[in-house]
């Protein structure tokens, strides 16, 4: 059984798209309709499977499938939390498939009142009906269709907002709150902080890097002649990361710029941090 748009159907090329052919949508992202069983050898339309009028998908499921489309046209799908890989998307709606598709008898009773409002808001019954439990791609095509049209609505829900959305995965449904940039504290006369270094020209920042650039030199320099110097200069090059490897690479650096090896600590001491 193959699927296809009305819409994109009736123009020249008359073939079928590669996303109506995926069993995770339910309508065609130009058009917004829903997609119709056809039939017809190597991708090529012949005919419908019955009768009927194009019917417009529901907003739900035309933005879920919009952001599938999206994903396999670029590679990513904008969430309201940020934009994710298609593969996480994939796996956010997988999730969804599996997590509507459980008996409610095996599940706690706050969580089966979610997915009962879920199936609600679709029209259907729980699980479209389903007494035994297998996996999403094992069931019949309807009931596929049926899974969808739930997913969607669940995840419309959990945006919204009228359902909380658990998981990994819930905060990517969940924009973030608008937060207010601090405009910063009004400046005082005769005030000398870091506020005023934009206000100084900037040869008068070119001036400072290069007097730190000849402080730096200068450590070095001392480094090269004095061990307590080169142990203050190690430390102050690894203050935020004392990680072994990171001190090796660090003294090996200091190495190359010309301070002693005796003057650097050895690795036992780097072992045991005792530098």
């Amino acid at each position: 059984m193959r699927r296809a748009c009305p819409g994109c159907i009736q123009g020249p090329t008359r073939t079928f798209s590669l996303i109506s052919q995926l069993p995770l949508t339910l309508s065609c992202p130009i058009h917004g309709l829903l997609l119709w069983d056809a039939f017809g050898p190597a991708g090529t339309f012949i005919g419908w499977e019955s009768d009927g009028e194009s019917v417009a998908a529901g907003a739900a499921v035309q933005e879920m499938d919009r952001r599938t489309h999206e994903g396999l046209a670029t590679g990513l799908v904008d969430l309201p939390g940020r934009p994710v890989h298609l593969g996480v998307w994939l796996r956010l709606l997988r999730t969804v498939l599996d997590e509507i598709n459980l008996p409610l008898s095996l599940i706690r009773p706050a969580r089966a009142r979610t997915i009962r409002q879920i199936w609600a808001a679709t029209g259907r019954r729980e699980r479209d009906g389903q007494s035994g439990w297998r996996p999403y791609e094992s069931l019949d095509w309807p009931v596929q269709q049926a899974m969808l049209d739930a997913a969607a609505a669940a995840l419309h829900l959990a945006e919204t907002r009228v359902i909380e959305a658990s998981g990994s995965l819930a905060p990517l449904l969940r924009a973030e709150p608008y937060r207010p940039a601090y405009p910063g504290s009004p400046r005082r006369e005769g005030h000398t902080g870091l506020d005023q270094i934009d206000d100084r020209p900037r040869s008068h920042a070119a001036d400072l890097w290069q007097q730190a650039m000849a402080a730096l030199q200068d450590a070095v320099t001392a480094a090269q002649t004095d061990p307590a110097s080169a142990r203050q200069l190690l430390g102050v090059f690894t203050a935020f990361c004392r990680r072994r490897p990171f001190v090796e690479a660090t003294c090996r650096e200091l190495a190359r710029a010309g301070v002693p090896e005796e003057f650097l600590p050895d690795q036992d001491e780097i072992a045991d941090i005792s530098w």
